[in-house]
């Protein structure tokens, strides 16, 4: 568990660093970030994992701000394994929830379609895949 939490902390702290960049989160005291995991589907274990690395995160520090006073939230949509899923979560990320970065998705048939959306949007996006 204590690698899980590891790894979390250390994904936040690379998203602190990136996002202070971002010109969207500067005037914000919410940092949304979208998370397009594989949570059904035929790789849903891996996806549920990543999912069970955030839950571990937020429950770690969901009472404690960052250094300048601004929280971050996580916004999980499901990709199912499908490209199209995935299309349609990042769109949603993008223009409803207006989030300031990405992670996700996990397969790269999904990457494929989703970066152009994400690049259009001009909006981060960071992936294992």
């Amino acid at each position: 568990m204590k690698s899980k939490t590891g790894i979390a902390i250390s994904l936040v702290l690379l998203l602190v660093v990136l996002l202070s960049a971002h010109p969207g989160c500067a005037t914000t005291k919410e940092i949304r970030v979208g998370l397009l995991l594989p949570l059904t589907g035929w790789i849903s274990f891996l996806g549920n994992l990543q999912d069970c690395s955030f839950r571990v995160y937020k429950n770690e520090f969901k009472d404690k701000a960052l250094p300048d006073g601004r929280v971050i939230k996580f916004i999980v949509y499901d990709t199912a394994c499908k490209p199209q899923d995935a299309i349609l979560m990042a769109q949603k990320l993008v223009h409803n929830d207006k989030v300031h970065q990405i992670i996700g998705p996990f397969l790269s048939t999904e990457c494929e379609q989703v970066f152009p959306i994400v690049n259009q949007a001009q909006t981060p996006i960071i992936t294992a895949s």
